[in-house]
Parts: structure tokens; C-alpha cells; sequence
């Protein structure tokens, strides 16, 4: 549902988005995809935007702790990091129980606009306009007044990224019939991500560790409401996976059985012969980006050449085969 806050060019009011965080979890919102937020600095304490802004963070509290989702105990709400060049969030985003998200460009770096550091959560794409020419190639398709589509570029079109992710991941949620506390799932989505900070280096060194976990990664979060480990694995190179550095403490007495992946993810990643198994490693050459499931069959305790074995079991893994950059050199 969309909930109007600002009214033409005279702004809103805390009373105003109150109300539309107190509408929207009375009428069946879970996610709340909030492209809006002070100027950072203006508020530069939790403590402080209590005391500030008592009105609207009763609202969206509210809106936390009503339950619409059967996936999820309460609400989740997303906020834009802020546009300001700042080393800090934008409030309310920045408050300890939202999620704040900032804005990389399409080469991975952080958009030259993008706030950063303290309040900061997840890193998603954003657009920026100085990174090609035209600029429209670098910035973000997305709906614009009337009736038409355009690009644009800011936290606010990074926020969304993240707001739908989440929306993914609870539906997959309810249909795999899985139920987490709103805390969890924020978790999983916070922790279901890629590293930037390779991408943080000379003019944008800065932003190293401050751009919050990482950038969002829809099959990750998947795989982790399944409860699937992910895997990365190189493209154009052979893979070597350690299935038992993830077992355990990554030391189980465990002997690889078998191997299994189906033929139409195999075609997804490009692997042309069947995975084999090498002193208890799985090794294979992907030759496209993508992800694939493996099932891993594992005997634990040792066969005694008699008859007396030990028992098979199965763990499932989830491969992600990532370029550094995709093929038409941005997201896509």
C-alpha cells in the first residue's frame, strides 16, 4: 500500500507519518519501505530522536510489533541512509531497531552521494549518475510522476532494493511454512550479503567498514531462510569445495559418498563434466555466474568390511559463482 506523508512542497509532520505507519499495520503491512528521513546531523543520537520525534517512533514501534505475517513476529522497516555526504545515517533510519541502507554505485563502490558510518546497515544499488555517460546508463530505472518511468539515483532507490529482498524472503518463508521472530529474520537479512570494503580503496578508503555488512544478495537471504550454507565459487577456474569446513568445527569424521547436482543447474553454471570427489573435496569448473543447489551424501563413522557400516546421510549447499562484474558491466 502506498501511504502519502508529504503534502506537495510543504513537507510532512511526525503526526502525519504516525498515522501512516498506525494505517499500515492496522491494515495487513508487514515491510515498510520508508524513502525518507531527516538531514544526517540534524539528530545525531538514538537518545536524542526519542526525545525528538516521540510521536513517530511510537508509531513505527507500533508498527514493529504487529504481527500481519504469519513468517515473521512483527514488522520490518527499511529506511533510505540519506543523500547528505555524511559519515553518519539520517534519522530515523539510523535508530538501533530499523534497518539503514546505503547506496553503491554500479562498478560496487559506494555512490559518490551516499551517507555512511554510524546507523548504517546494508549496502544495496543505488545508481550514480557520475560513473558513465550518458548518466542515465549508471542510474536506476524507476517509476516517476506522471505515469512514466525514469532514472534516478539515492539511498532512496537503494532502500527498495532491500524492502523487496526482504519481501522475497518472507514469501519463500511461508512457503516452505517456516516462522521466525522479527529479530531472525532482520538477521538473516543483514547477513545475507557480499563484501564491499574490497571495492573501499583510494579516493574511497573511507567508506571501508562503514557502509554497514555488506551489499544485499537476494539468493543468499533464500538460502538462509531455507537454511542452506552458501558457497562462493570462481567463474572460469576450478572450484575446490570443502563441504566439512562448514560441518561442525570443520573437522567431523565425515567421508564425502557422492556428489549430486541436477543437470538443469549444471547447465546454469555452465558445468559441463560431473562434479568429482578428491580427497574429500568436491571439485568442478563453472564457466557462467549463477547459483545451484548440491546435495553432499556423507557417511559418518567408518565401515568396518564386514557389514557393519556407518550411517549416510545428505546436507544440501547452496553454490554462488559471481564475476567480478557482470557481463554489460553494471547489475544486471
Amino acid at each position: 500500500m502506498s501511504c502519502q506523508i508529504f503534502c506537495d512542497d510543504r513537507g510532512g509532520s511526525a503526526e502525519q507519518t504516525a498515522r501512516a505507519f498506525k494505517y499500515a499495520a492496522d491494515n495487513g503491512a508487514t515491510i515498510a519501505q520508508c524513502s525518507f528521513g531527516y538531514e544526517a546531523g540534524g539528530i545525531t543520537s538514538d537518545d536524542a530522536y526519542v526525545r525528538n520525534a516521540s510521536v513517530e517512533k511510537q508509531a513505527i514501534d507500533y508498527f514493529i510489533a504487529t504481527q500481519n505475517c504469519p513468517a515473521v513476529g512483527g514488522g520490518v522497516v527499511i529506511f533510505a541512509a540519506g543523500n547528505d555526504e555524511k559519515g553518519m545515517a539520517s534519522y530515523p533510519g539510523a535508530y538501533r531497531d530499523y534497518v539503514s541502507v546505503t547506496s553503491i554505485s554500479c562498478d560496487y563502490t559506494p555512490a559518490y552521494y551516499t551517507n555512511y558510518g554510524p546507523g548504517c546497515n546494508i549496502a544495496a544499488p543505488g545508481g550514480d549518475a557520475y560513473q558513465s555517460y550518458p548518466q542515465a546508463t549508471s542510474q536506476v530505472l524507476s517509476t516517476i510522476n506522471g505515469g512514466k518511468y525514469g532514472y534516478m539515483q539515492g539511498t532512496s532507490m537503494a532502500c527498495p532494493h532491500v524492502s523487496g529482498v526482504a519481501a522475497l524472503g518472507l514469501s519463500y518463508a511461508l512457503q516452505l511454512g517456516k516462522t521466525f521472530t522479527q529479530s531472525e529474520f532482520v538477521a538473516l537479512l543483514l547477513t545475507s550479503v557480499n563484501n564491499i570494503n574490497q571495492y573501499c580503496t583510494g579516493v574511497d578508503a573511507k567508506y571501508a567498514k562503514q557502509m554497514g555488512s555488506g551489499y544485499i544478495d537476494a539468493f543468499q537471504l533464500l538460502m538462509n531462510v531455507r537454511g542452506i550454507t552458501c558457497i562462493q565459487v570462481p567463474v572460469g577456474s576450478q572450484a575446490t569445495v570443502r563441504p566439512l569446513e562448514y560441518l561442525g568445527d570443520g573437522n567431523a569424521s565425515l567421508t564425502i559418498a557422492s556428489v549430486e547436482i541436477s543437470d538443469e543447474d549444471r547447465a546454469r553454471l555452465g558445468i559441463g563434466a560431473a562434479p568429482t570427489i578428491f580427497s574429500n573435496q568436491v571439485l568442478f569448473k563453472c564457466t557462467k555466474p549463477g547459483s545451484a543447489i548440491i546435495r553432499i551424501r556423507l557417511q559418518a563413522g567408518t565401515n568396518s568390511g564386514s557389514g557393519m557400516n556407518g550411517m549416510t546421510i545428505t546436507r544440501e549447499f547452496a553454490l554462488i559463482a559471481r564475476e567480478s562484474r557482470s557481463a554489460n558491466g553494471g547489475w544486471l
